[in-house]
């Protein structure tokens, strides 16, 4: 029972937390020893606060794996938020912070060369609730996999309105979409 859990650990997790991985390391005289390029860890810790009834954290994810661009080790610290303003609330989905690492003889941290930068987020929704205008919509991006994906929803009056869904998958000479309207 989670009543019953250490007290430290029922205080980081919560309701619940979230730790999937699994372990590739290899060891040759190429490349040393490196995590193995399927290896991922990510841990998801719940968090649901608020902050001046503007800004909720949802939850945050590490992630440790393969680097985004190719190098040997990756690190993420992301999270889910939600933010209302007046009339309009946005949700985004995986914003943050990716640290890239790998191993170089021209290294800017000796000979390692190590990128902190931007993640953008992987969703981002947004409401509207006006008493004439109301609506809605979402965003899905995964550009590892050239995949997109959203869906938008507007209502005048109460009556007059329009709904889009649209999926978009690229590839480098080829392409496809689904739109419906």
């Amino acid at each position: 029972a989670p009543d019953k859990g250490d007290s430290f650990l029922r205080t980081i997790a919560g309701d619940g937390a979230k730790l999937k991985f699994s372990v590739g390391i290899i060891a040759d005289t190429d490349g040393g020893f490196r995590l193995d390029g399927g290896t991922k860890a990510k841990a998801t810790l719940p968090v649901g606060r608020s902050i001046a009834g503007v800004l909720t954290v949802h939850h945050v994810e590490i992630g440790l794996g393969p680097s985004s661009t190719g190098g040997d080790l990756g690190l993420e610290l992301s999270g889910g938020f939600t933010a209302h303003l007046g009339p309009f609330s946005v949700i985004v989905d995986r914003l943050g912070f990716q640290l890239d690492a790998d191993r170089r003889d021209d290294g800017n941290f000796g000979s390692f060369h190590v990128d902190l930068g931007f993640k953008a987020p992987n969703g981002l929704g947004l409401l509207l609730d006006a008493s004439v205008l109301k609506g809605g919509g979402y965003l899905y991006a995964d550009p590892a996999n050239n995949e997109y994906a959203g869906a938008f929803e507007l209502l005048l009056f109460g009556k007059i309105g329009i709904k889009i869904l649209g999926v978009l998958t690229t590839r480098p000479n080829d392409w496809s979409l689904l739109l419906l309207i």
